[in-house]
Parts: structure tokens; C-alpha cells; sequence
């Protein structure tokens, strides 16, 4: 029954996170050894991903290969383990993976750690500080709700109202992913008909039509019709399969079954939940005709993957490959790793087998690494080789705009000269207008060490597919970098006068018709925090000091930067932007002009002469615990400067000018670091940055071992 076929390559176009081919199962057994048996029909309430996603695929697709690329076997490995994390309610403690595991790349998700803190700070270690910066998935059991507890699924399925359903797990998947979690482990599916088995509460019963209409409604709950979408989390349809059929009601005990039983009664809410898109599929502890379900690939690789068409996430039950030996199919943990690898088991849930024996699992040909290779892309359709770029780079805090883990730091935005336009354009901060026209903000997230973002990767939420299929692409290569890269090269070959015309060129370019800066960053108010917060008239002043540089002549003539906290104590999201000003100037005329908008005041400055002093009138608005607002007005005398003039410098020192402008220039567009490697500054920079940079081995990444077994290649100094 269910005999293995040949292993395939995934070649399918696949889901939004490589979950479900629209391939209907055949109504007859593609196989005359199998029984000619129908597969209970589900109404189709699918939405349509394919349409709506197959270009991204390939984008997709192509990033996942070029990750995969670059990692060794062990973090393949490390990638396919989830250990339970610090702090988590599941397991004992000693079982728990660690930050240095992150750090070094040996964990892809966790079981049972929530919480918004604890996960954004594993992930910043999983992005910030491991070699690959492969974001982390957690994974928890949001069963029946999560903060809003729901019916349990029995009770749930006896109402007969599919949307009803649906909508519970959508509330479910909204509170469970703002606190972090990514992966549920639900919906359970599995057909029950013996009362004395323990679990019957948390499936449908007894009906698979009922238990096939359910499961899709879960799974569309949890997933939404975008698993992109930050309030969205990844399903599991669970125990796979026959759980629910165990001798007795005894729980991890074998099901004989018959394949007509099988695909009448067992498969079809599997199937649905399949259908619908699920993202992963849990494997059961039973045996089924005398095989355990993790090392079953009859059924896993063949049915599930083959026959179906799906290619999400299989994972391990908890210890499930581990039981193996209790199962006496394996003689060590190192056979039962062997055996769940070959029959598709993608993640090890908590035994750690594949991180302990993999690799001699492959060295020794019992596990081809192709078949890891194939796992590891599952893993990261869904986790970190989605849209990596975007969603680790965009704004967290407000909602369906990315993670905001890569964020401009403090020492980025004082590189930055008084009045340069490219600060504005590099860096997003909190309660600033989002560049969409939308009217809407930044909101402040209190769990962010930064809440600075880069302006160069936003993508609106209303971008089909929001941040994780919007149309950004990573720079390569631009104009203002060639003009870079030649200045740098005529100063290394003699012609500095050439080097000083390519490099005043970007300066002009960043400063478009502007010539005069009061040494500000300005910045648009938005109307929900003018009207609403501080209570400004319609004809009142738009305009705001966002930036002051420490010690410059805007600070000296007493300008203050934008200063703020959270009004109702977490800065969550509400129709009044929940923001309590502690400092704000309010710019109402330069040099006698009156200030409504922004290009008013660029206007009013333009107007000015370098050296000038410059009157400015402001209203300073602060607001006291109670939001209470008061004001005062009062005149800033500040001297103009010429915005970003020419450089003159010579030598060493035209040099130190062209290596600044690429770093404010390039900002955030993944050069920097590999500009202070070439430059030889890179421990320099880094120490000052408060980092680790070992000199003789960080410039290079280690050779994966696989391409030294290949090809004798000695490994890279540091890293034996």
C-alpha cells in the first residue's frame, strides 16, 4: 500500500509560501495497484494565489537558490532544527536552543516562545548577527484563539457555520502575530470515532465532510488570502494521518487501516486543508499498516507531495523522529534521522537529530544532500527567503510594512551634513508621514531599539501583496555610483582634479535647485497629529524641525529637534495617533516669509544669502502627562549656509570626502560594508561602532563544506 515512487525535484509553481499546487487529487489512483477511490469533495473557497503571486515565484525562487547557495551544510541543518526557545511553555527547559545557536546559524524556528520582546530579540540576533541573517519562525499551538478565546473545535464544528470558523481563526491569527508568532500548529484535522481517544475535542468528529469544510475554514483563517501580511500566520494541518484511527484510543498507537478507509474517511481533510493552501502538514506519532508516519514516504513523499501536488513544510510531531526507536524501525537516533529525512520530514521538532547527525549522514551516503537541500527551500519559501530585503528593511510599528530589523543608526544620520535632502530621503522616523500620500504615520514601536527605517525599501500596504511582493528591487548599481567609483579611481591614479569634478557632480545632483540650508531637517506635520493631538487652526504652520545637529548653528540659535512619548503607554494603533509631543518647533515664517507647507519654507530659505542670519519664528509646543498642550513663540536668529558646497580638498583629505559621500549617498543600499573591507577600515569602523571585526578572518566568508569535499579547497583562515 502506497509503495514509493520515484523521488521528484519541485518544479511546481507554488504558493505564497511554496504551500499548495490547485491540482485536484485524481479521482482514480494514478497507480493500478492502488484502489480506484474518490476523494470526498470540499467546496472550492480558495482564494486565487496562483494568479496573483506566479511572478513573484520566480523572484522568489531565484532568491532562495541564491541563499541556499551560500550556506554550508550545517546551517542547511541548523535551518531544519526547532528547538523549543527561552522561555517557552512547551518541554523541558535543558531542550531549549540558545542565542549562541542563532548566532551560529543553527536553529531556522522555535516551539513555544511568544511574546513580542522575546521574538524580536531573537530575530534581531537571527538577522543582525548570524553569517546568513536568515529570519527565525516560531511556531506555538493557537488552537481555539489566542488572547480571545473561542469555542474549542469540536464545539465550533457543531455550529455548522464555516465562516463563523473562519473568522475566529483571522481574530486568532491577528492577536497570535502581534505577539510575535508566525507558525501555529492548527488546525488538527484528524477524523475521531473511538470516544476513549484523548484528543477528539480538538478535531471536527467523526464526519470527513464536515472535518474537510472546517479545515479549510481554519486554514483560510489563519493564512488570510496573503501570508505576507504581518498579521497573518502560517497553518499546519495535523496529525498526518490516521491519528484520530489509533487502537483503543490509545494515544501513539498503531492505526491498521485499509487504503479505501484511508481516502474515504482519513485523507479528505487533509486534502482540503491542502487545497486551501496550508502552508505545513504535521506528521503523526501512529503507524499505519506497521510503519510509523515519520518515516512513512509512501505516504509523505508520495501521496502527500507526489500525487498532490503540495510542497509546504512536513514537520516532526514533538520528539516524533526520536520515537522512531520506539517504534523499533530505528536501532539510533541517527537511522531515525536517516529514515524521517527519506521519507520528507523537513523540521525536527526538538530531538536535534538532523543537527547532530546530518552531516555524517551525508558523508556517508545515507542521506543525499540534495534531499536536505530540497527541505531547506521549504523552510525558507516560508521564512526567510520570501522577501527578505523589504520586509527585514521595512517599518515595524505600523501595520503590513516589514520587520525593521536593518534600520539607519544614530551614527548614519549624524554623518549626514546640515540640510542634506538625502537624510530625508535615506531615513523614515517615527510619527513622520508615510511617502504614500496616504496621510497616514509612522507609528512609534516601544519593542524597537531604533525606530528609524529606510525610506528607500517602503512599500505602501495598499502594493498587491503588500511588503512582501511589492516591486522594490535591491540597488545594484546607479548613476550617482559610477560617478563614485570613477572619482575614487582617478584619485588612486593621479587625476584629483577629475576625482573633484566626479564628485562635486553627485553633491549637485543631491541638491537639486537648492542652494542654502538653515541646517535643519525639516518635515511635514501630519494633519491626524496637527488637528487631532496638538489642535493647530487650518491656517497654521505644517512645518516642524524633525533633526537639529549637535552644535550647529540652528542648535546654537536654540532650534530643538522633535522629542515625543507614547500617550497611551504602548503606542498602539488608534483613529488619534497615540503620541504625547514633549518638544516640538513649529516653523511659522523665515526671513519675514510666512510658513504653511514644506515647500514653502524650502522657498523662504532659497530666498536667503549664505552667511545670513536668518530670523525664524517659531511655536514651540509641549504637552504635559495629562495632554495638556501649551505654547510660546519665540525668534531663532540663524545663520545660513550653503547647501552641500563643493569640495576643494586634496590628497588624503579628498580622499576621507569621497568615501563619506558613498556612505551617505549609498546608504542602506548593502554597500557599506563591503566599502570599509575594500578601504582596510573595516576593525576601525566597526570598534567605533561598538562591534566585533577580527582582522585576518571577517573579510571573508567560510567556504561551505561542501564545496570543499568537492573540490580540495583549503578553508578560509579562522574558520577550521
Amino acid at each position: 500500500m502506497f509503495e514509493r515512487r520515484p523521488r521528484l525535484r519541485p518544479f511546481l509553481l507554488l504558493l505564497a509560501v511554496g504551500c499548495a499546487s490547485s491540482t485536484a487529487v485524481p479521482q482514480t489512483s494514478p497507480n493500478p495497484s492502488r484502489a480506484s477511490v474518490s476523494t470526498t469533495a470540499v467546496p472550492d473557497h480558495r482564494p486565487d494565489f496562483q494568479a496573483r503571486h506566479r511572478a513573484a515565484d520566480a523572484r522568489r525562487e531565484e532568491l532562495v537558490d541564491s541563499i541556499l547557495a551560500l550556506m554550508t551544510l550545517e546551517e542547511k541543518l541548523g535551518q531544519l532544527n526547532q528547538p523549543g526557545g527561552p522561555g517557552a511553555d512547551t518541554g523541558p527547559a535543558q531542550r531549549a536552543g540558545s542565542e549562541e545557536d542563532v548566532r551560529a546559524g543553527r536553529i531556522g524556528s522555535f516551539l513555544g516562545v511568544h511574546g513580542a520582546a522575546n521574538t524580536r530579540s531573537l530575530q534581531r540576533i537571527a538577522v543582525e548577527e548570524s553569517r546568513l541573517g536568515i529570519p527565525l519562525l516560531f511556531a506555538y499551538d493557537v488552537i481555539h484563539g489566542f488572547r480571545t478565546i473561542f469555542p474549542v473545535p469540536l464545539a465550533e464544528a457543531a455550529s455548522f457555520d464555516p465562516e463563523a470558523v473562519e473568522r475566529a481563526s483571522r481574530i486568532a491569527a491577528i492577536e497570535a502575530s502581534a505577539d510575535g508568532i508566525t507558525w501555529t500548529y492548527a488546525p488538527m484535522v484528524d477524523i475521531a470515532r473511538d470516544p476513549r481517544w484523548g484528543r477528539v475535542v480538538e478535531g471536527a468528529g467523526e464526519d470527513p465532510y464536515l472535518g474537510s469544510v472546517m479545515a479549510a475554514a481554519r486554514v483560510r483563517g489563519f493564512q488570510g488570502d496573503d501570508l505576507s501580511a504581518d498579521n497573518t500566520i502560517l497553518a499546519t494541518a495535523k496529525h498526518f494521518v490516521a491519528y484520530g484511527a489509533a487502537e483503543g484510543g490509545r494515544d501513539y498507537d498503531a492505526a491498521d487501516v485499509s487504503e479505501r478507509t484511508l481516502r474515504e474517511i482519513y485523507l479528505p481533510p487533509f486534502h482540503a486543508a491542502v487545497e486551501a493552501g496550508v502552508g505545513s502538514v504535521m506528521a503523526a506519532f501512529n503507524e499505519v499498516a506497521g510503519t510509523p508516519m515519520h518515516a512513512h514516504d509512501g505516504l509523505i513523499d508520495g501521496l502527500l507531495r507526489e500525487e498532490w501536488g503540495w510542497d509546504g513544510i512536513l514537520v516532526s510531531d514533538y520528539t516524533g523522529i526520536m520515537e522512531l526507536l520506539n517504534h523499533r524501525v530505528a536501532a539510533d537516533s541517527a537511522e531515525a534521522g536517516a529514515l524521517a529525512l527519506r521519507a520528507g520530514v523537513d523540521v525536527d521538532m526538538i530531538s536535534r537529530i538532523y543537527l547532530r547527525h546530518g552531516a555524517a549522514l551525508v558523508a556517508d551516503g545515507r542521506v543525499d544532500e540534495g534531499i536536505i537541500d530540497d527541505a531547506v527551500r521549504r523552510v525558507l519559501r516560508a521564512g526567510g527567503g520570501g522577501s527578505q530585503y523589504q520586509e527585514v528593511q521595512g517599518v515595524r510599528g505600523t501595520p503590513n510594512l516589514g520587520w525593521g530589523f536593518n534600520t539607519p543608526s544614530d551614527n548614519l544620520e549624524a554623518a549626514y551634513e546640515p540640510g542634506d535632502p538625502r537624510q530625508q530621503a535615506t531615513i523614515l522616523y517615527a510619527w513622520e508621514l508615510l511617502p504614500d500620500g496616504s496621510g497616514r504615520v509612522v507609528y512609534y514601536n516601544p519593542q524597537m531599539l531604533n525606530n528609524q527605517y529606510n525610506q528607500k525599501v517602503f512599500i505602501s500596504p495598499e502594493t498587491p501583496g503588500g511588503a512582501g511582493n511589492g516591486g522594490v528591487n535591491i540597488r545594484r548599481i546607479r548613476y550617482a555610483h559610477v560617478l563614485l567609483n570613477a572619482a575614487e579611481a582617478a584619485y588612486r591614479t593621479g587625476r584629483e582634479a577629475e576625482a573633484r569634478t566626479l564628485l562635486n557632480q553627485v553633491r549637485a545632483r543631491a541638491r537639486g535647485n537648492r542652494e542654502v540650508t538653515l541646517g535643519i531637517q525639516p518635515e511635514p506635520l501630519a494633519e491626524s497629529i496637527a488637528t487631532n493631538v496638538i489642535g493647530l487652526g487650518p491656517d497654521d504652520s505644517r512645518v516642524f524641525v524633525r533633526y537639529v545637529p549637535e552644535g550647529s548653528p540652528a542648535d546654537n540659535a536654540g532650534l530643538r529637534e522633535f522629542t515625543f512619548e507614547c500617550s497611551n503607554g504602548s503606542c498602539a494603533q488608534q483613529e488619534v495617533p497615540p503620541v504625547r509631543v514633549l518638544n516640538m518647533d513649529i516653523i511659522q515664517s523665515v526671513g519675514g516669509i510666512d510658513i504653511q507647507t514644506i515647500d514653502d519654507y524650502f522657498d523662504a530659505v532659497d530666498a536667503q544669502a549664505p552667511g545670513s542670519q536668518v530670523a525664524v519664528e517659531v511655536l514651540r509646543v509641549t504637552m504635559d502627562a495629562n495632554n495638556a498642550v501649551s505654547t510660546q513663540t519665540f525668534t531663532a536668529n540663524v545663520t545660513a549656509q550653503e547647501l552641500l558646497p563643493d569640495v576643494t580638498a586634496s590628497g588624503q583629505a579628498l580622499l576621507d570626502a569621497i568615501w563619506h559621500e558613498r556612505r551617505v549617498e549609498l546608504a542602506m543600499e548593502q554597500h557599506r560594508w563591503f566599502d570599509i573591507i575594500r578601504q582596510g577600515r573595516a576593525a576601525e569602523v566597526m570598534a567605533a561602532a561598538g562591534k566585533t571585526f577580527q582582522t585576518g578572518v571577517h573579510e571573508l566568508y567560510p567556504i561551505p563544506l561542501q564545496e570543499i569535499t568537492l573540490t580540495g579547497l583549503q578553508q578560509n583562515p579562522g574558520y577550521n
